[in-house]
């Protein structure tokens, strides 16, 4: 019997057969496929399955209103690997994304991941460009980071109010989503990007005369971990230390003894990131990580 190759419904699947799927992705991954969820983005999931076992698993999200797709994983079972399977399932998935919108694909890995080879062998089969350094991603333990800066808050002018971003208006949110369609902002620093992950702890806002001029958004990616996704001040404001000021307040609302999430995540996008903030992250906060992993990307543009 021949390994068959399929587009999952994985809202019909039977849950033993989504379970077994889930286990054939990354931990952090896993509620991609447990959850369903009718929110955006759009999660598309290629399965191999071989006489009704599930061997290999290709999972994408879409964002079709950008055109973007991030295609999150490729994992062929060991000893069903050697027979071409992660080559189709990759194929599988990209023209998945394509077909429902996706303009610009991406993927992004380790050089020190075990699969790292074969993945990489994947991409130049497909034509995917060479992959380049993206990202930097620092982890901390939020109950051992205690650097001195972090009790330096800078003050702010008496007509900047920060606030709980869970408290942010219809209007103010249709103000600002008109703003990034304009391209005041950029995508990296969009404060509604997967919304339903936002975490309500420690998500900050700024006003002036009630007009939003920055934000520090958070999302939960697992019970036990923040990630300090995106950080934007108003051009103007960047270098008053109203941006350190949204930091350091979301930092000690995550560290009351109340607050069980320890570990932090703060990714650095390479490609897009302000020098004045890298040169923030390398004196301030890098000496004080327990990890920094590193994350190359390939992409596709059609």
């Amino acid at each position: 019997m021949e390994y068959q190759i399929e587009r999952l419904d994985l809202a019909s699947l039977d849950p033993e057969i989504r379970e077994a799927y889930a286990l054939l992705t990354e931990p952090r991954l896993r509620v991609f496929i447990r959850d369903i969820s009718e929110e955006p983005p759009r999660i598309i999931a290629i399965g191999a399955f071989y006489q009704s076992e599930p061997v290999g698993l290709a999972l994408a999200k879409l964002y079709s209103n950008l055109g973007n797709a991030e295609i999150l994983s490729l994992y062929v079972a060991k000893k069903h690997r050697n027979k071409k399977i992660g080559t189709r399932l990759f194929r599988e998935v990209e023209q998945a994304c394509i077909g429902e919108g996706g303009k610009v694909l991406t993927f992004m890995y380790r050089k020190e991941d075990r699969y790292a080879l074969a993945h990489e062998a994947i991409f130049k089969k497909q034509n995917w460009a060479p992959s380049a350094p993206f990202m930097e991603q620092y982890l901390f333990d939020a109950f051992l980071f205690h650097p001195p800066w972090l009790t330096h808050r800078p003050k702010i002018l008496r007509q900047y109010k920060i606030f709980f971003w869970k408290n942010i208006k219809k209007q103010e949110k249709e103000r600002l989503n008109h703003l990034y369609e304009q391209g005041h902002f950029g995508s990296i620093v969009h404060p509604f990007f997967e919304e339903n992950l936002i975490e309500p702890l420690n998500s900050l806002g700024m006003r002036k005369k009630g007009e939003i001029v920055g934000w520090l958004i958070t999302h939960r990616v697992s019970p036990e971990a923040l990630k300090y996704s995106a950080l934007f001040i108003r051009p103007d404001l960047q270098f008053s230390g109203y941006s350190i000021r949204l930091l350091i307040d979301s930092i000690n609302l995550q560290r009351p003894k109340e607050a069980t999430i320890r570990w932090t995540l703060v990714p650095v996008n390479l490609q897009e990131i302000d020098s004045s903030w890298y040169r923030f992250v390398k004196r301030r906060l890098a000496p004080y990580a327990q990890a920094v992993i590193k994350t190359y990307q390939t992409w596709k543009s059609i």
